[in-house]
């Protein structure tokens, strides 16, 4: 896929993200990959491949991919808990070993893509 037409994916993402949040309610997991999705930092990819091991918390806030994200602060304040605790989405561990696990289930990426995909903004 070509730059462009990658970035008016992430764009076009982005904009869905965002008003679905605003309309509906959302379980925690969904709700953490559509604030990633609205940020428009990451593409839709590098959210589905990402690990806990690509999150860390700076000064300035959380860094995921080495890229410093801004996310709803509700959202924000979740994650960085999350990495606090070292408890992932679903109660899983995210220390040691689990830290190499995925944030995201194959179930919520398929249905959270599947609803994001058919949305109209």
């Amino acid at each position: 896929m070509s730059k462009r037409s990658e970035r008016l994916r992430v764009e076009k993402y982005k904009s869905r993200a965002a008003a679905m949040l605003d309309t509906f309610h959302w379980q925690p997991e969904e709700y953490c990959f559509l604030g990633l999705t609205e940020s428009g930092i990451l593409d839709i990819n590098e959210i589905r491949d990402l690990t806990w091991s690509r999150f860390r918390i700076s000064y300035d806030g959380l860094v995921i991919m080495d890229r410093p994200i801004t996310l709803r602060e509700d959202l924000q304040k979740q994650i960085m808990e999350m990495l606090q605790s070292e408890t992932g989405l679903y109660g899983e561990s995210i220390s040691g070993k689990g830290i190499i696990n995925k944030v995201f289930s194959k179930d919520t990426l398929k249905n959270i893509t599947r609803e994001i995909d058919q949305f109209k903004d």
